[in-house]
């Protein structure tokens, strides 16, 4: 097996969602904004002639994908109308979709019921990034907010606050999550998960990435509370 050099592995910052894994795209992209990430994704994500390689520490398992896999993958827009994508699809993002895939169709229950219940079309869509992280990483993220009912940050403003300070002081480098819950009126599309991009208390806001559109959204604190849901990740030390 090859090991994947580091500009390959950093390719996943700029890869685009297309298929309902927003979780999976926002967190290998978050993994690939930290030097232990970068490291983490080297150590899973190997290669062999056409052949991939994807470990899921967390499982113990670890899945092969083929080019034959690759073909079989049919690209659908939001609506899950066929849509073949405009650039060339990143094969490591690729490559682990499929073996996602692959392990939601041997072990249904790293799937949460309510993402199950979902109309998808591939196994990979739809999940908690919190369940991702710790298959892929073995190790448990910092999770706040991602499992209430409750669909506002707000609900938890002192811990936000406390994790937002750390973040904005971080100088290595970090890998989290933000996601969106149901509402009513909100400025950011439902049950969506962006990157955090970086954390500016100075100026009273933050900064997220929708892979989706792939552009970067800038958010005052106000608005952050009220219109994401949950914080997911790690910091650089975490992955260790």
């Amino acid at each position: 097996m090859t090991p994947l050099n580091i500009n390959e592995i950093r390719s996943l910052k700029y890869a685009r969602q297309y298929f309902h894994d927003c979780y999976l795209v926002s967190s290998l992209h978050a993994f690939a904004q930290s030097a232990n990430g970068v490291k983490m994704l080297q150590k899973n994500i190997v290669r062999d002639g056409d052949f991939y390689n994807i470990r899921f520490a967390g499982l113990g398992k670890s899945f092969s994908v083929s080019q034959d896999d690759f073909a079989k993958m049919e690209f659908i827009d939001r609506y899950c109308n066929p849509k073949p994508p405009k650039e060339p699809y990143n094969p490591l993002l690729q490559a682990v979709e499929i073996a996602m895939g692959k392990l939601i169709s041997a072990f249904p229950t790293k799937k949460a019921i309510t993402c199950r219940l979902a109309r998808c079309r591939e196994n990979f869509e739809y999940n908690y990034p919190s369940n991702f992280m710790e298959l892929f990483t073995d190790k448990k993220p910092y999770a706040l907010n991602e499992r209430s009912l409750s669909m506002k940050l707000s609900s938890k403003k002192d811990k936000v606050m406390d994790l937002f300070e750390k973040l904005g002081k971080s100088t290595t480098g970090d890998s989290f999550v933000v996601g969106t819950g149901l509402k009513v009126f909100g400025k950011l599309p439902d049950c969506h998960v962006f990157v955090l991009k970086k954390v500016d208390l100075k100026n009273g806001r933050i900064y997220i990435l929708d892979n989706r559109e792939k552009k970067i959204i800038s958010l005052s604190l106000k608005d952050a509370f009220e219109n994401l849901k949950f914080i997911t990740g790690y910091f650089n030390s975490d992955l260790k």
